[in-house]
């Protein structure tokens, strides 16, 4: 008698052994499947690279606009190139 576990281990393999299973054999993946993939990854990565920089931007901007909202007189800029401090 088996637990659940067990059954599906008895059924379907361990962990490792599934693992094994799921990577393709040599050569049965074409070169332009994969070059496919690659490009679509870069698109990917390029697109989060720049969602960062420009939430990056929008912060500070944003700092800036706060800053200025609240009667402060130190911006981002003067802050960081400046040492200005309130």
């Amino acid at each position: 008698m088996l637990t659940e576990e067990g059954e599906k281990y008895a059924e379907q393999g361990s962990p490792e052994v599934q693992l094994f299973l799921a990577v393709p054999a040599e050569g049965s993946i074409l070169k332009e499947e994969l070059q496919v993939v690659v490009i679509d990854c870069s698109y990917i990565f390029f697109f989060c690279l720049c969602l960062l920089f420009f939430s990056v931007i929008f912060e500070f901007w944003l700092l800036d606009f706060l800053n200025a909202e609240t009667g402060g007189s130190c911006s981002f800029q003067n802050r960081m190139f400046s040492g200005c401090k309130e």
